[in-house]
This record gives C-alpha cells, structure tokens and sequence, in this order.
C-alpha cells in the first residue's frame, strides 16, 4: 500500500509543473529550459516529461540543460537561463530572502537526500550509534 502511495505521489509530482500549461497552451516556439545534472535521475519528471511528449502535449518543448551544482542551476534561474532548476529548499529561500523572483514549485524528492561525511581517519567514538547521539563526535570540528 505504502508502493502505491508514493506512485501516486510521484504521479502527481511529475505532472504538477505542468498544469499551468494544461490550463494555458504556449506558442509552439517557445521552450522551456530544465536544469538536469549529469549522469543522475534526480530530474526524472523531466526527463520523463521531455522523452514521452508530455512537454508537446501542451504545445512547448522541454531542454534539458547540463547543470551539475544548485547554486550554479540558481544563478541560471535568476539570470533567466533557465525556466526550472533543481535545487535545494535551503537555496531557493536564502535567493528569494535576497531578492531573487523565484518561487519554490514543488519538490521532486520526498525526503532529504544530503549526508555529512567525514574522512576514516577521524575519530567517531559514538558512530554506532543512533542520531543525534552520533552527531556528538563532530563537536568542535570544522564542517565544510
């Protein structure tokens, strides 16, 4: 049931972005530039929409743009490179807390997929151990 469920949350995730253009058709020239990264799915709504016509469904058509960082994909966003990026939620409040017209759409991942990573060479005392009693090794270090 559990499968089901996030289906149908993919499902509506993948046509949220979308349904402005259902509403709306856009002029056949016109285009609508998707940050992708490189060799990932992370943006699998989009590649999804550009492979299966949903983008010419709706009288536009999908380019997907090779951008492999969020901050790189934001600054493209703002300088209107780009029409979609896919970035962090962190990201995009801090651009629209500085000024920047954008707005948070949607997001395409249910759950955080960041980690915080440390050399072997570190000492972690309390590594097997569950959150946030782990998070007590990183006391005093620098993260970055």
């Amino acid at each position: 049931m559990t499968m089901i469920r996030t289906a149908m949350a993919l499902a509506a995730a993948v046509t949220a972005p979308f349904t402005a253009a259902a509403q709306s058709p856009r002029a056949n020239s016109e285009t609508l530039n998707i940050q992708q990264y490189a060799g990932t799915t992370g943006n699998l709504h989009a590649m999804v929409a550009a492979s299966k016509g949903f983008c010419d469904k709706y009288n536009f058509k999908c380019e997907l743009k090779i951008i492999n960082s969020g901050s790189l994909g934001m600054q493209a966003l703002v300088g209107k490179t780009l029409d979609v990026a896919q970035t962090s939620v962190d990201l995009t409040a801090g651009a629209i807390n500085a000024g920047a017209d954008v707005t948070i759409v949607g997001v395409s991942l249910p759950n955080s997929i960041w980690t915080l990573s440390a050399r072997a060479d570190v000492a972690r005392p309390n590594k097997d151990k569950p959150y946030p009693a782990n998070m007590v090794d990183y006391k005093g270090m620098k993260i970055g």
